[in-house]
């Protein structure tokens, strides 16, 4: 996804949008004011900063230089952003439909029916993930089917429904938006919904169904083993080419417990695991050893709702951690750890939980981030957009969506 590093879509993380205005975009000179921001979205290779304005104005933004690369404008409807791991999409949601636009020129590849009228109370965004080679976007569709389809003119390449496994009027079947991942090449996809299911792309070949597993998934970088979370406190550690169990690695804390990424190397696993979830409580984030499947480190042990987003380094050295949500009077921070000693390198504080901006409820909606070169985490919130120092955490303002 621009780096070595797999990271998975917490589907239950739903994006927020605030109602402030952007002002000094990227340090600018003031000149390219614009409205009101209701979503922002950082694209994987730090690149592309992406704006959705007064509900009706989405503008594309290099991060090197604050240059517009280009505008869509509609009457209005659009709402959540999200790029394609290789940057060469971005998502955005229009009322009922998810539209594919090319981030070289704002046109549009591909559009994805959402919400059928029996369902038009469904207005929960966020529900879809592109593979990490741009190919194809999954999609939260009507009628409670899952999508994929093909980024580049949007023909449709399997439908996963709710009714159970098999086949139903011709289409591919199974629950699968508890949880859903492509492999690293883009060649699979897999969904967990008490079983983890591996159906091959294009073709749709459906792989043995391997038991247990429900919530998020994460393929090892190789893609040859797949970690799958669940709400008995086991993960699960599978040999994609042959089916077996390597591994089932117990969280003796109890509730669920999640992937979130594994390092380059295929070393450690990063987890987050909550023991009243979905509801907040005590939770914590932890690296296990992949290759004896015991915890490495605890790295914390902290009580908030699961506003939280967290990944490993490209170079596999630290651990980076973004949190924050005002409404439970939690500062916007990023904290990072190293790998190897669990220590705690730096922290700092983005955001104040008050903001000077009413009404508005922040939560964390992008990264982190790393740059190309590595040396800067880019952090997003609709409070604002960060560039963080990675040796000592030091953070600048990139983004300022607090001011009026």
């Amino acid at each position: 996804m621009g780096s070595a590093v797999v990271r998975v879509l917490l589907v239950c993380l739903p994006l927020a949008f605030g109602a402030c205005r952007l002002t000094d975009i990227l340090g600018g000179d003031g000149s390219d004011r614009v409205g009101t921001a209701d979503a922002v979205a950082l694209s994987a290779d730090g690149r592309y900063v992406a704006t959705v304005e007064r509900d009706t104005v989405l503008r594309l933004r290099r991060v090197s230089d604050a240059a517009v690369v280009w505008t869509v404008t509609r009457d209005s409807g659009l709402a959540a952003l999200r790029f394609s791991p290789d940057g060469s999409y971005v998502a955005v949601w229009t009322g009922a439909r998810v539209r594919v636009l090319s981030t070289a020129d704002g046109s549009e590849r591909a559009a994805v029916q959402i919400l059928s009228d029996s369902f038009d109370n469904m207005t929960e965004t966020g529900d879809a993930i592109f593979s990490p080679d741009g190919r194809y976007i999954a999609v939260a569709a009507a009628q409670w089917r899952t999508e994929i389809r093909r980024t580049d003119g949007g023909s449709l390449v399997l439908a996963l429904d709710s009714y159970g496994p098999g086949i139903v009027e011709g289409r591919l079947s199974g629950m699968t938006w508890l949880g859903l991942a492509f492999s690293p090449d883009g060649a699979a996809i897999a969904d967990a919904s008490g079983v983890v299911r591996i159906w091959g792309l294009p073709d749709g070949a459906l792989a043995p169904t391997l038991p247990g597993g429900m919530g998020c998934l994460v393929f090892a970088p190789d893609g040859r083993r797949l970690v799958a979370g669940g709400g008995d406190s086991t993960l699960r550690v599978w040999d994609v080419a042959t089916g077996a169990l390597l591994r089932a690695m117990r969280d003796e804390d109890g509730g669920t417990v999640q992937p979130v990424a594994i390092s380059p190397d295929g070393r450690f696993l990063l987890t987050n695991t909550a023991e009243n979830a979905p509801y907040g409580g005590t939770q914590h984030l932890r690296l296990w050893n992949l290759d004896t499947g015991a915890i490495a480190q605890t790295l914390l042990t902290y009580q908030d709702y699961p506003a939280s987003r967290a990944t490993i380094s490209p170079d596999g050295r630290q651990i980076v951690r973004l949190s924050g949500f005002s409404r439970h009077k939690r500062p916007v921070t990023v904290e990072a750890w190293d790998v190897e000693t669990g220590a705690k390198l730096w922290e700092t504080t983005l955001a104040s939980a008050d903001l000077a901006c009413p009404g508005v409820t922040f939560r964390v909606l992008e990264g982190p981030v790393f740059t190309p070169d590595g040396q800067f985490v880019l952090a997003a919130t609709n409070a604002g957009v960060w560039r963080v120092r990675r040796s000592d955490g030091h953070a600048a303002t990139l983004l300022d969506m607090t001011r009026h």
